[in-house]
């Protein structure tokens, strides 16, 4: 069997039956498309003042996890600490909250979710009233 032009679609299982006067036998094999993955979009609050909590979740719109989660700032890692949580909530769902949101908490954040040689990344803005970007 040869599929033309593979693609998204094409994922899935495939059998090969063989049959003749000495019996069958049959293998299945998984076809898996390498590729970008879609993470949706997510925004965090609107208007928000320093000191209140900001929690976005990272959706992979696709069943064929897990999946590995990571957050960035700017250009650095996020980590979980005392003010900061990144977690999983489902094998396609991580979160980031932030208690307390100061000023150097502004910024770019980017949700990278990646599995089997594919990868895909959405990057929301985190801003306050009245503040701008470190």
């Amino acid at each position: 069997m040869t599929i033309e032009k593979v693609g998204a679609e094409d994922v899935g299982n495939y059998t090969c039956t063989v049959r003749n006067d000495f019996g069958s036998d049959s293998a299945t094999a998984r076809l898996i498309v390498d590729g970008s993955l879609t993470v949706m979009p997510f925004s965090f609050s609107k208007n928000i003042a320093l000191g209140q909590r900001q929690m976005v979740t990272c959706v992979v719109s696709s069943d064929a996890g897990p999946f590995r989660f990571a957050w960035t700032h700017g250009d650095e890692p996020v980590k979980s600490d005392s003010r900061r949580q990144v977690k999983m909530l489902a094998e396609n769902v991580a979160s980031l909250s932030i208690e307390a949101v100061r000023a150097e908490d502004l910024g770019n954040y980017t949700c990278t979710a990646s599995n089997a040689g594919r990868q895909g990344s959405y990057t929301a803005p985190l801003v306050a009233n009245g503040e701008s970007f470190p």
